[in-house]
């Protein structure tokens, strides 16, 4: 969209001096750069954008969002000898759902750079988390990337073995390349976990969640003894 530029009032000299209101005139952004110019910051904590925008200052830009959108205006008034002279623009980006809508700010820069600015909210996937207290066992494995189908869990004695395995093929031209990723991990089941309580569930955020009763007398009965029987 092109900034409008709007005249209130003329006078019969305003050809007379044509330099001088153009002049007035293109102090608003009309190079192709003031839509070319857009940039995202390369860093994954922060969000940016960047566009040129000539001699608007810091005041003279607004911006508000609606739902997923980050709206941007500008407004700009002149006061010369033929009345007022009036430019604007207003542009929409898409805004990410991980940037922090409070953290947002603007400025502009020296050189007619305007910069919008946030902080993203960083997802942090742990994978492996022991999450078990004192009347409950639990463990949680990071599973992104792999099907139900393509993990197994077994229980051998107390040692509960989690694996998985997927295999992608990925053509290049006329080959073909087979990729394989997979995982492994052993965890030590405490000697109180009530083995017939065992579930497992994997959870809407990709996320192997194993839980089970813990019986504390249980562990502190001690060994079983064992009566010998005459032969």
């Amino acid at each position: 969209m092109w900034p409008v530029v709007s005249r209130s009032f003329l006078v019969p000299s305003y050809w007379d001096d044509f330099p001088d209101v153009m002049d007035v005139a293109f102090r608003c952004p009309f190079e192709d750069k003031f839509f070319d110019s857009l940039m995202a910051a390369p860093n994954d904590d922060i969000f940016a954008i960047k566009v040129y925008v000539g001699n608007y200052t810091t005041d003279d830009i607004k911006w508000h969002i609606e739902g997923s959108k980050l709206q941007i205006t500008g407004i700009q008034t002149h006061q010369t000898k033929y009345g007022n002279d009036k430019s604007e623009f207003s542009r929409e980006f898409d805004l990410p759902s991980n940037v922090l809508k409070d953290t947002l700010r603007h400025y502009v820069t020296s050189d007619g750079i305007l910069v919008i600015e946030g902080k993203k909210r960083i997802d942090v996937r742990y994978p492996f988390q022991d999450n078990s207290d004192k009347n409950h066992f639990e463990i949680v494995v990071d599973v992104q990337g792999f099907s139900q189908n393509e993990i197994q869990v077994n229980l051998h004695q107390k040692n509960l073995v989690i694996e998985g395995s997927h295999s992608t093929d990925k053509k290049t031209g006329k080959t073909g390349k087979l990729q394989t990723k997979s995982f492994k991990r052993v965890v030590t089941i405490p000697v109180d976990v009530d083995e017939s309580t065992l579930e497992l569930v994997r959870d809407k955020e990709q996320y192997l969640v194993v839980k089970a009763k813990r019986n504390q007398k249980q562990a502190l009965a001690g060994p079983k003894r064992l009566s010998i029987s005459q032969g």
